[in-house]
């Protein structure tokens, strides 16, 4: 249900990006770059993932993206009315989004990276690549 678009010049992980809130409404079903594991279903049998082979756990959302790109299995945010789901809490001060909103130099390193590795495979990122 939530999810993001990763937008040029892909300089900010935190700020080059559009967003589709959980709780707001989407007409149609759209593919985006990153699902939010929070609001997210997926057969076990079709994406195979391990967290705890990732380098990170402050970065589930983006590390996810990543392991359903290099098995390419598309990313698609389902159509929905708006309050769908509601939020049991926001903004907290110890999330990890609260922390890259401080410092996404990591999870920009990381996103930039995988952009680079697989070029094709992201919403926007092929049209973008300077020649």
């Amino acid at each position: 249900m939530h999810a993001t678009i990763l937008d040029a010049p892909y300089q900010s992980y935190v700020l080059n990006r559009r967003v589709l809130h959980f709780m707001n409404s989407l007409a149609v079903d759209c593919i985006v770059d990153e699902l939010g594991t929070g609001t997210l279903a997926f057969h076990s049998q079709t994406l195979h993932i391990d967290p705890e082979e990732w380098p990170h756990h402050d970065m589930c959302d983006l590390l996810l993206a990543i392991d359903a790109v290099r098995q390419e299995i598309p990313r698609i945010a389902i159509n929905r009315p708006i309050n769908y789901l509601h939020a049991i809490e926001e903004d907290q001060v110890d999330s990890s989004w609260t922390a890259a909103k401080n410092d996404d130099s990591r999870q920009t390193s990381i996103m930039r990276q995988a952009l680079m590795d697989y070029p094709l495979r992201w919403c926007g990122y092929a049209n973008s690549i300077e020649k």
